[in-house]
């Protein structure tokens, strides 16, 4: 069964927003190897390429972009439960 590595897709937002790998892992204080293997992972299981490294760039593929779009409406989704929860709690 395939699952979702929330992580990789935090390091990958993380990259499209910060535009380079350097940059991306030194904001959200990660070592460069390691986002670069978490990343790597994530493209080698789902079997999609999500970005493209470059030099002092790197660029978010298509299929990262499409993957982002998700990982955006499945944050959005689970504060929506989380204020659900929130009304509940004030129920009982």
């Amino acid at each position: 069964m395939q699952h979702i590595d929330f992580r990789a897709l935090e390091y990958l937002t993380a990259l499209s927003k910060y535009g380079s790998l350097r940059k991306a892992s030194k904001m959200i204080g990660v070592d460069p190897a390691a986002m670069s293997r978490k990343l790597s992972q994530l493209e080698e299981e789902n079997q999609i390429k999500v970005w493209e490294r470059g030099g002092n760039a790197s660029v978010i593929t298509d299929a990262g972009e499409e993957l982002l779009r998700y990982h955006q409406s499945i944050i959005k989704s689970e504060a929506s439960v989380f204020r659900a929860l929130s009304k509940v709690r004030l129920l009982f």
